[in-house]
């Protein structure tokens, strides 16, 4: 027979007649032999149980609504922060991995690979579609490193578009601009200057200089059917006939078929 001898203070009389010290005090719980104090306090936390008092044997406190823990010290999953009494998380499920719950403490949600922010509701830099991917939650960054400025992998967020250098265009920064060739990675601007002759380079009657089309690859431009030359410069035959124009900086070439002369003409056209 084993004799368990626990101080007054914390247990009570049976109330079977002839029974001593069998039953913890209300407030206290798990009596045991090797107990020193015979009983254990609950210990219930004041701001999440409804009780001071707990189960005799288990020791549980009685929890108010979306708390839990023996002592009810802490929010139930998908709640945080206890010490205003368990809001609800405020996950994106677009941007949270599915099945898990965020931080009891601090509210942080799991987020999927592409995504942060507290509620998981934002794309990481070089990522962008928040929501578009089921399995990371954004798109990674699709750039060119030859055409983005410094060798940048980030992208506008929510198109996807990368950051270009001057003279590159294109979502991914993968194409020269109109009138540009030779995109490369050691040059600042990104692509040369192609100077095609707009009198020489198909639509340039009716186009911007940075508009007119060239190779993109060894910088010749679209050259009308009379002109020749990478800049389309030249006249495939016939004679130059050169319009110099008062008071403007630029000057306009014409190839005449019909002339064996070489005209220079000043004056207003």
């Amino acid at each position: 027979m084993i004799n368990i001898f626990i101080k007054q203070e914390n247990v009570k009389l049976s109330s079977f007649a002839g029974a001593k010290c069998a039953d913890c005090e209300h407030g206290y719980y798990n009596l045991t032999a090797n107990n020193p104090q015979g009983c254990s306090p609950c210990e219930c936390n004041p701001q999440g149980s409804t009780s001071q008092f707990c189960d005799p044997v288990s020791g549980q406190c009685q929890c108010k609504d979306r708390v839990t823990g023996r002592r009810c010290d802490q929010c139930i999953d998908s709640f945080q922060d206890f010490d205003q009494g368990c809001v609800p998380c405020s996950c994106d499920p677009r941007g949270t991995i599915q099945g898990s719950v965020c931080n009891k403490n601090s509210g942080q949600c799991m987020c999927k690979e592409n995504v942060q922010g507290l509620a998981c509701d934002e794309c990481k830099d070089g990522s962008f579609g928040f929501g578009s991917s089921a399995a990371n939650g954004c798109f990674q960054c699709i750039c060119d490193l030859a055409g983005t400025v410094n060798g940048s992998t980030v992208c506008d967020k929510i198109t996807g578009k990368c950051v270009c250098k001057a003279n590159v265009r294109g979502t991914s920064c993968n194409q020269c601009s109109g009138n540009t060739f030779g995109l490369s990675k050691n040059n600042t601007d990104g692509c040369e200057l192609c100077n095609c002759d707009p009198s020489g380079t198909k639509l340039g009657n009716v186009s911007q200089p940075d508009d007119l089309s060239c190779d993109q690859n060894t910088g010749a431009c679209t050259c009308l059917a009379n002109r020749v030359g990478r800049q389309c410069e030249d006249c495939a035959q016939g004679r130059k006939i050169i319009y110099k124009l008062i008071g403007k900086k630029e000057k306009q070439t014409k190839c005449l078929t019909e002339l064996n002369n070489f005209y220079i003409l000043y004056g207003v056209l």
